[in-house]
């Protein structure tokens, strides 16, 4: 059933209302006034009109009266009754212009900042219903962009501050390499070893200022092709064995050969590049990190899982927002801009999929489902 069936119902009622108001004040003056005990009284006043004001003779109005009335009864009739029907139409549909203009003031009411839900009368509930949920949505996101904007403000203020300590480290040490020549070949060692950890620092740190620069100017688009998840997956987790190696974790790979999704591959490997970015930051010291990949049905599920500090139940909501931290006090060893996962929820986002993440005591999983090829594939 139509959502508008009752403004339908009381708009019909109130034309049939205005049809038959119409019809019985048209059935009065034919019955009453032309052809009834009104008609000798509008007879003789319709005569004295004529006599008084057009100036006729008695047979003159009489006669006038027999042509213009008497022998034009029915159009007369038909003519008033249609006119009627026009003024009673005009009156219904005045209720119909009161609900345009409860429509337009519920509209501006969805983009004023005021708690109270939007009314309308009952017969456009349906209206009201999506006026206030489209106002809810505004105001979710309102929020939620602003939250975003006092982030990534903060990560600037961070980051401008974090920029000044690895600098200052650097100065300080090549000054005293330069100014000291008596330092020992130990000490030199030490100290160009400290320089060079505080100059990776600063390049991460630079990074991270272009990947937000980078994030706020790009427009994600797709290509989409036959992809073979299996290999791609697997070249992705060779990419990393040096990191691997550098905090002595294990890689699982536990995904079955031929396993095909339709997608952009450069958009997916930029996915699971962050997601096991970021499962290798936040692991345990000699743990594994276990990728795991299935079909289901014409779906694809794809699992990165891993082991360290249970995420909050209260962070999963917002770990796909941008510049969210799990890392709130910046540690160098975590995390970067708090772009990784936003991004990567953009990408399976356009590719009609869904990304999900869980924690469970000492182990995180992310979960990305991507549609499988539907029949043959054509590359045109």
């Amino acid at each position: 059933m139509n959502n508008f069936t009752r403004l339908k119902l009381k708009m019909l009622f109130l034309a049939v209302m205005a049809i038959i108001a119409a019809s019985l004040v048209g059935s009065f003056i034919l019955n009453y006034v032309i052809d009834g005990v009104l008609q000798a009284p509008f007879a003789n006043a319709f005569v004295v009109f004529c006599r008084q004001v057009l100036r006729m003779t008695n047979d003159q109005a009489l006669a006038a009266y027999q042509v213009m009335i008497r022998d034009n009864k029915t159009d007369l009739v038909l003519g008033g009754m249609i006119l009627l029907i026009l003024v009673f139409f005009y009156i219904a549909m005045g209720r119909f212009t009161t609900y345009l203009n409860q429509i337009s003031d519920g509209v501006d009411k969805v983009v004023e900042e005021t708690e109270e839900p939007i009314t309308l009368p009952e017969e456009l509930q349906p209206m009201e219903d999506k006026l206030n949920e489209i106002k809810t949505t505004l105001k979710r996101r309102q929020q939620e962009a602003a939250e975003s904007e006092q982030r990534k403000n903060d990560l600037m203020v961070y980051l401008a501050h974090d920029l000044k300590t690895p600098l200052t480290s650097v100065i300080g040490y090549l000054t005293l390499l330069s100014e000291k020549g008596e330092l020992t070949e130990e000490t030199r060692d030490k100290y160009l070893a400290i320089c060079l950890d505080k100059a990776e620092r600063l390049e991460d740190l630079i990074n991270e200022f272009f990947e937000i620069t980078r994030y706020n100017l790009q427009n994600i688009s797709v290509e989409k092709k036959r992809v073979d998840l299996s290999f791609l997956l697997e070249q992705i987790a060779d990419e990393f064995i040096p990191m691997f190696q550098q905090k002595e974790l294990s890689c699982s790979l536990q995904i079955p050969p031929g396993l095909v999704v339709i997608g952009d591959a450069d958009k997916l490997a930029r996915v699971f590049d962050n997601l096991l970015r970021n499962a290798i930051s936040y692991s345990d010291p000699r743990s594994e990190i276990v990728i795991r990949g299935e079909k289901q049905e014409n779906r694809v599920r794809v699992s990165v899982r891993n082991q360290g500090l249970q995420i909050p139940e209260h962070k999963l909501s917002s770990i796909f927002q941008k510049f969210f931290r799990l890392d709130e006090a910046r540690r160098s060893g975590t995390g970067g801009a708090g772009l990784g996962l936003a991004i990567a929820k953009e990408i399976v986002d356009l590719h009609h999929g869904k990304i999900m993440a869980s924690s469970n005591g000492k182990q995180t999983e992310f979960t990305v489902e991507l549609p499988g090829p539907e029949g043959p594939f054509h590359t045109s």
